[in-house]
């Protein structure tokens, strides 16, 4: 973007303290019927999900005796997490509870600042989920394994169904990985009976394409986090952001920007909008590798239609933004669009595959599954090497290993 996004957003921010009347308004109904079709789907209200959700989330964030978090230390002894897994009993049998109930849902209103502030707590409700299915294996307690082996990878089902927007999203998957990884190094242990596989098999359903809940992620991103601003961008932006008022007053000072009604053209700005979205949008549905990237094109575009403003003083700056026909619309849409989802959802459904494909492998069962990268994953039955050609799509006969850049040219395991 050639003009500082500085001052763009400083724009919409204190547009309030300037004159905020004068900014052209469009009710929500005016917006939402220039948008494509894919941004129009509304949610249906779950109430008993939110508060599951509500339950899980405080459970997570519930106070951790320093002895469980002591086990979840990397250097933490074997007694160490035997004391952890026996403490977290209370923890894991809530957490069951509340999965039992039905199906979660995270309907409630957005977190501000782009961020899911539970994200951490509820990884590391995963991760201890993880240590009593490990521990549980040490002790060759098949039947407390299994129990805990089942609870990870449905919490991390749970949490993927749930609705959440982008970041949610890469967290919930990133909890059912952490519970796969689990599972197969507590089986490796021989923590898991053939009945016990053949039970995490069943929870464990392979994924032959891009990841459905990637596009339910992109829509809601746009709804929690566009569609406010599109309709108000100035109380939409501190409704989304945070961003308060008083703190927009104390950094503009004496900056005199002036919003008004050229500035801002809601409904040509929501066609802009909605295009992008709706690119980004169709490429979580495409397989990965081929996405067109369309959406960060146009956000560019959107940046280049500023005039430079390179060496131009602030207050040169601050003129060429107020006289600019729909500054803030084209502001809003050189705000960043989450483009990871792709790839997320593609190393997410690798590791379900590969999970899946040792437990076959180690069953005495043949593998044929899709590598969401492209392609089948491959086997290497003498070095019992199961892989996915991974991110650069090209396959290196199975090197897993991790070069001396800290990469690995394929992803897999070995069983």
């Amino acid at each position: 973007m050639k003009l500082s996004f500085g001052i763009c957003g400083l724009a919409l921010v204190s547009a309030a303290v300037a004159a905020p009347q004068k900014i052209k308004h469009a009710t929500q109904a005016q917006i939402e019927a220039v948008l494509p079709a894919s941004l129009r789907v509304k949610d249906i209200p779950n109430p008993e999900g939110d508060k599951r959700f509500a339950r899980l989330v405080a459970l997570a964030n519930k106070k951790w005796s320093p002895e469980m978090k002591q086990g979840l230390e990397s250097k933490a002894t074997r007694a160490e997490i035997a004391l952890a897994a026996r403490l977290a009993q209370p923890t894991l049998k809530e957490l069951d509870r509340i999965l039992i109930a039905g199906p979660l849902w995270k309907g409630s209103k957005p977190d501000p600042m782009d961020s899911f502030p539970d994200e951490a707590a509820i990884r590391m409700l995963g991760m201890l989920v993880a240590l009593a299915t490990r521990d549980a294996a040490e002790r060759k307690d098949q039947a407390m394994c299994m129990l805990c082996a089942s609870l990870g990878l449905r919490l991390g089902q749970g949490l993927i169904s749930a609705g959440g927007d982008a970041t949610q999203l890469v967290t919930a998957e990133g909890v059912e990985s952490i519970a796969e990884r689990a599972v197969l190094d507590a089986d490796g242990k021989g923590g898991l009976s053939e009945i016990g596989r053949r039970n995490v098999l069943l929870l464990l359903a392979p994924i032959s394409g891009p990841v459905p809940e990637s596009a339910v992620a992109m829509r809601r991103e746009f709804r929690e986090r566009r569609l406010p601003i599109l309709v108000d961008p100035i109380h939409g932006w501190e409704k989304v952001y945070g961003t308060s008022m008083e703190f927009a007053e104390a950094i503009v000072s004496k900056k005199k920007l002036q919003p008004s009604a050229g500035n801002y053209d809601p409904i040509a700005t929501a066609r802009l909008v909605g295009r992008i979205f709706d690119a980004a949008i169709e490429d979580t549905k495409r397989p990965f590798g081929t996405q067109t990237d369309l959406a960060r094109k146009l956000v560019e575009k959107a940046g280049h239609a500023f005039p430079a403003s390179e060496g131009l003083k602030e207050a040169q700056a601050i003129r060429m933004f107020n006289s600019m026909p729909n500054s803030i619309g084209l502001t809003i849409a050189c705000l960043p669009v989450f483009d990871g989802l792709p790839e997320a959802g593609a190393r997410w459904a690798a590791r379900r595959n590969l999970t899946r494909a040792v437990l076959l492998l180690r069953l005495g069962e043949p593998v044929d599954l899709a590598d969401p990268y492209g392609g089948r994953l491959k086997v290497d039955p003498k070095r019992r090497i199961v892989w996915s050609v991974g991110k650069n799509r090209k396959d290196n006969g199975g090197q897993i290993e991790r070069n001396a850049s800290g990469a690995n040219l394929d992803f897999g395991y070995r069983y």
